[in-house]
């Protein structure tokens, strides 16, 4: 009875149950559609306004720092073309006196009444009209003692000495000007003069001045900066005021006074804006200004008073502002946003036009799909009702399939209730795990399954879902023997109550089968497919069996030519010998590691770092390889290199000893030619040509022990190669007017080769030099900083940095790469640092650290590159 009822309830809710979720289904979906697109039409206009000002903010931005870059370049080289032009004056001025000498001169005999004083006025009057500059510029004259010759614009200078004269600040630059006539050089000067007798300012001028032989003086010129800076900013703003972009486009520009110096409106140039105001009374140009002076750059948005193409009296604008301190100017370009309410307002038009026949078209689809629906549904439910009763009486043939298959099954079946007890089982289930009927009635899951608990079991099986689950276990027979199972679960319901129906097989056998397989094919895809080496396998005659990706690339062979090879075949002639060695030493031992040799390959010949390994069946070998040319190749480049600036600081050690021993030996040889030689000056000279020639013994001995090749490892002191190395380059550090800031804290003995890590500290410390040559021209600011300290009992820092200012982020993982430098091609080679790197990381399997630091000494900071290295006392090679 109860089965007929919920039958019947049954079939009622598929024949009418689905009409009124279709009902509420399609009324949603379509109020969702509507709802969505309202949501669309507003994002898109919101996205069109965006889109709108952010392409015209990048606009303008580009705009206005392109100006602001072409002003900062003319800056920066406005330094150098006053230089030059200064320098051509003065040059042109020294060619004129010069040739007025010679041919005045020459003319000069023994009775012409003419004078050298004669020459001198008429030098002095050709140079006087040489003015430039709209009567600023002239040429001046002031000789050894500091006496002014020459002063065009105030003859009341001449013939008065200014050797102790200082400008506004102190400077005597007429000193300066007195070396360079000692030094018979040229120079360029910077100091505070005065532009007129009326004018008592003093203005910062750049000077030049040349030596002229024939009077021991120095012939000069100069100019003062902010007049030529001011003549470049006035050929700028003017280029400047001319930049036209999109239609109303262009750049403006202000001083921080509010003085328009760029207007699309030229009849606003030179006027003050700070009193302009918008429509709402705000004094816009004002704010503006106090803006950029106070961010440097940004977008600010304001009220302008004018456009150029519109007769428009105030309109919202959003313009990009930059302040370039250097000329105090605000510089700005801008948009207009009623542009962007026109573009908004058309599009919109669009937008709403379609938005509304999308709506109109998705009410009218959603209409038909739902009468659709509904015929649909009433035809399915009527069909599936009827399979239904069908399905009813197939349950009952399928109860007596059911029961053979329990009996039948290859698998072994059972289900349990809710508590985990068996309620019924399968033929094969019992015949497995070893139980009797009897015995597997009383049994539960935890008797049979090891890897949960009874806890974990109830837990599992009360949240168990109606998916079919499948995972594997660990079973134990009644004879207490473990078994792998392939297990497969499901929720079903019988009689209205909740089981679990499983089903198992026995994978042992399957499961270690499949582990081992699992085990040869990691190792095969992790040699084979995934090392970056050259691997091959060969038997013990030595054919090749196998090899993969690397190692065909690196010999050039294709698979196919070197399984139908013999190891010999691509190895140097030269070479078998050892080869043969290493082959016997991996079959006796197990092992032959790093063993370097040269194979043939298709393009020629390589050098290669090979290991080989007995494979664990002991009838291959596994070779791995490693192309080693290009170290190779960098270690002799790189000791040429060494050799070569060792050459050249012998050269500069050199120097200073033989040329006092050629003093010695020449004041000797005088002597003896006009006076009379002592005894005691012969001792002396003798003293010292044999102490310099000690010397320079010495010095041979320290470069011989550097250039000597020794494998071998030592206990030698930290402090002792240290100074070691600074010996072999002082020379050349004192050359280039380099300092050296010795702080050797403490010391600690270090197991090592010596040479090695002399070599290693020789080319950090000539990098450094070479840096500070190139970017210090102060040559007290010259310095590099050599500190080390203890960590601990076992491990020492050393530390070298310098005041070369430093390396750039961008750069800083790129310098040890060979070949890499910043260096001019004649200048360096890119080897020095990786060198540093192959002996302190790869080589000895130490860490070197770079970074930019800033050191303190004498009261000033420096700011530079520092390579730090941490020594430990089994600093051992790895080779």
């Amino acid at each position: 009875m109860y089965s007929i009822k919920t039958e019947k309830n049954l079939v009622n809710v598929i024949r009418f149950g689905i009409i009124f979720p279709i009902l509420f289904f399609s009324i949603s979906i379509s109020y969702l559609l509507i709802n969505q697109k309202n949501v669309q039409l507003k994002t898109e206009i919101l996205a069109l306004k965006e889109k709108f000002i952010q392409d015209n903010k990048e606009v303008v931005k580009n705009e206005v720092q392109r100006v602001v870059s072409n002003i900062k370049y003319q800056i920066d080289r406005s330094n150098q073309t006053l230089k030059v032009f200064l320098k051509d004056k003065v040059y042109e001025a020294h060619a004129i006196a010069t040739n007025i000498y010679n041919e005045e001169m020459k003319n000069l005999n023994k009775n012409d009444k003419r004078s050298k004083e004669q020459v001198i006025k008429t030098i002095k009057n050709a140079l006087s009209g040489m003015i430039y500059d709209q009567g600023k510029g002239y040429i001046f004259i002031d000789d050894i003692n500091g006496i002014k010759l020459l002063q065009p614009l105030n003859k009341s200078f001449e013939g008065k000495m200014f050797l102790e004269y200082e400008d506004a600040k102190g400077y005597q630059f007429v000193k300066k000007i007195v070396k360079t006539i000692k030094n018979k050089t040229e120079a360029f000067d910077e100091y505070y003069w005065y532009k007129s007798k009326d004018d008592d300012t003093a203005y910062k001028k750049l000077s030049f001045y040349k030596y002229f032989e024939p009077l021991n003086a120095a012939i000069g010129t100069g100019k003062y900066i902010h007049e030529h800076e001011e003549s470049i900013k006035k050929e700028l703003l003017t280029r400047i005021n001319k930049i036209r972009f999109d239609r109303n486009g262009y750049i403006f520009t202000f001083d921080s006074k509010g003085t328009y110096l760029t207007h699309y409106n030229e009849e606003n140039i030179g006027k003050n804006g700070l009193k302009v105001k918008d429509l709402n009374g705000k004094y816009f140009i004002k704010y503006f200004i106090d803006f950029a002076k106070k961010n440097k750059s940004g977008f600010y948005s304001y009220f302008s008073s004018t456009k150029p193409k519109d007769d428009i009296n105030s309109t919202e604008k959003i313009s990009y502002l930059e302040y370039l301190q250097e000329w105090d100017l605000i510089i700005g370009a801008g948009f207009y946003l009623d542009d962007l309410n026109n573009h908004i307002k058309e599009t919109e038009e669009s937008l709403v036009s379609e938005h509304s026949r999308m709506i109109n078209k998705i009410l009218v689809i959603s209409f038909i799909v739902l009468l659709l629906l509904l015929f649909v549904s009433v035809y399915i439910s009527q069909l599936v009702s009827n399979k239904f009763l069908e399905y009813r009486k197939k349950l009952l043939k399928e109860e007596v399939k059911y029961k053979s298959f329990m009996e039948n099954s290859s698998d072994a079946i059972f289900i349990i209730n809710m508590d985990g007890y068996i309620y019924e089982h399968s033929k094969q289930f019992k015949n497995i795990l070893g139980y009797s009927d009897d015995e597997i009635a009383k049994i539960h899951v935890s008797d049979y399954e090891t890897i949960l608990d009874e806890n974990k079991i109830s837990n599992f099986i009360l949240n168990m879902q109606d998916k079919p689950m499948h995972f594997e276990s660990i079973y134990k027979k009644k004879d207490g023997t473990l078994i792998d199972v392939s297990l497969n679960t499901v929720k079903v319901k019988i009689d209205e109550e909740n089981y679990i129906y499983a089903s198992f097989r026995d994978i042992t056998r399957s499961k270690k089968l499949q582990q081992k397989i699992v085990e040869q094919k990691v190792e095969f895809q992790t040699i084979f497919d995934y090392s970056q080496d050259g691997i091959a396998i060969i038997d013990f005659d030595l054919n090749f069996l196998k090899t993969n990706k690397a190692f065909r690339k690196i010999t050039g062979y294709t698979k196919e030519e070197l399984l139908a090879s013999n190891y010999d075949d691509i190895t140097a002639i030269e070479d078998i010998e050892i080869s043969h060695e290493a082959i016997n030493r991996a079959i006796k031992t197990g092992h032959a590691l790093n063993v370097e040799k040269t194979y043939f390959v298709k393009k020629g010949r390589i050098d290669i770092n090979i290991s080989i390994s007995l494979l664990p069946d002991k009838k291959r070998l596994l070779l791995t390889i490693k192309d080693i040319s290009t170290l190779k190749m960098i270690e002799k480049q790189t000791k040429l290199a060494s050799m070569g600036e060792m050459i050249g600081n012998i050269a500069h050690q050199w120097r200073q000893p033989l040329s006092i021993i050629t003093t010695s030996i020449s004041g000797l040889k005088l002597k003896a030619e006009y006076f009379e030689v002592e005894k005691k000056d012969i001792i002396i000279c003798s003293n010292d040509i044999t102490k310099q020639a000690n010397y320079l013994s010495d010095t041979i001995e320290n470069f011989r022990n550097f250039l000597k090749v020794e494998r071998d490892n030592f206990e030698v002191s930290l402090r002792e190669i240290i100074e070691n190395s600074l010996s072999l380059v002082d020379s050349s550090l004192k050359n280039n007017f380099i300092n050296m800031v010795i702080d050797i804290e403490e010391d600690m003995n270090i197991f090592c080769n010596k040479n090695e890590i002399s070599e290693a500290m020789i080319n950090l410390i000539t990098n450094s030099k070479d840096v500070l040559i190139n970017s210090v021209k102060k040559e007290e600011d010259r310095l590099i900083f050599i500190n080390t300290k203890k960590i601990n009992d076992d491990k020492i820092k050393l530390t070298i940095s310098d005041s070369g200012g430093g390396i750039e982020e961008s750069i800083m993982d790129k310098i040890f790469i060979p070949y890499f430098t910043t260096k001019h091609q004649f200048q360096g080679t890119g080897l020095g640092l990786s060198m540093v790197d192959k002996i302190i990381r790869q080589r000895y399997g130490n860490a070197i650290n770079v970074y930019n630091k800033k050191t303190k000494h004498n009261g000033k900071d420096y700011y530079g590159a520092c390579f730090e290295i941490i020594f430990t006392k089994d600093f051992i090679e790895r080779a």
